[in-house]
């Protein structure tokens, strides 16, 4: 009698970890599935955007902030945009070729296993806004024709590096906090800063604290067709611009 009730507990076991097994796999396969974004919406792990036919500028709008996000431009992509969330998702939805992120209340403070991934089709032109902060942001969008970038809230330990203007391209932030900026080789750029800043870098120059804001630029801006334009209408404490 004792070896069957051991007998029968093993099957309850074999048989309650074989529904676990079972209940993991189809949480793994709901996260890999791949869901496209509409007018209506949806929240995924992972989600795509369509390319629409005959798209003139694609607008990506962040409307309650990121974090730690991997934003590329990427060719070749055949989606207008594709994107892997790394923790709780955010909605998505998407209306010729305007495309709406939201991420939950508070999602943005709680900490992921793993950083969410986009990436941008560069076969159109693209402009970007974060309307709230912005942390831990690693944007490579130097195959992108950036429109405009645009942070209307602030932004730390961010790196974004730019690809080659086409005329001149605006880049807005609210503030910034340890924040660095690339660019190609060769192409001007001016910064200007309202409010204080404090360990800002323009090339070769280097700026410790001043306190009635800072506008300078670099040699040639003045005459150049392709150029970037930094504006920062808050306080700044540590911006590299290389």
């Amino acid at each position: 009698m004792k070896d069957e009730a051991m007998q029968d507990e093993g099957m309850q076991d074999e048989g309650m970890q074989d529904e676990a097994m079972k209940e993991k796999t189809m949480r793994n396969d709901t996260r890999k599935a791949v869901h496209e974004a509409t007018s209506e919406g949806v929240r995924a792990a992972r989600v795509t955007v369509p390319m629409p036919a005959g798209l003139e500028t694609a607008r990506l709008s962040f409307d309650n902030g990121l974090g730690r996000l991997e934003l590329a431009a990427r060719e070749g992509l055949g989606n207008l945009l594709e994107a892997e969330f790394g923790g709780p998702p955010p909605a998505v939805w998407s209306v010729d070729g305007r495309t709406h992120v939201e991420y939950p209340l508070g999602a943005r403070l709680l900490r992921r296993t793993a950083p969410s991934t986009m990436r941008l089709d560069p076969a159109v032109p693209w402009a970007v806004d974060v309307h709230g902060g912005a942390a831990h942001l690693d944007a490579d969008l130097t195959g992108a024709d950036l429109r405009s970038l645009a942070f209307h809230g602030g932004v730390a330990h961010a790196s974004i590096a730019l690809g080659r203007p086409r005329g001149t391209r605006t880049v807005r932030f609210a503030s910034a906090d340890d924040l660095r900026i690339s660019r190609p080789a060769g192409v001007p750029v001016r910064i200007e800063a309202a409010k204080g800043v404090t360990r800002v870098a323009l090339d070769d120059r280097a700026f410790g604290a001043v306190g009635n804001g800072l506008a300078d630029q670099t040699p040639g801006y003045d005459t150049a067709e392709d150029r970037y334009l930094i504006l920062v209408s808050g306080g700044v404490s540590g911006l590299t611009l290389s």
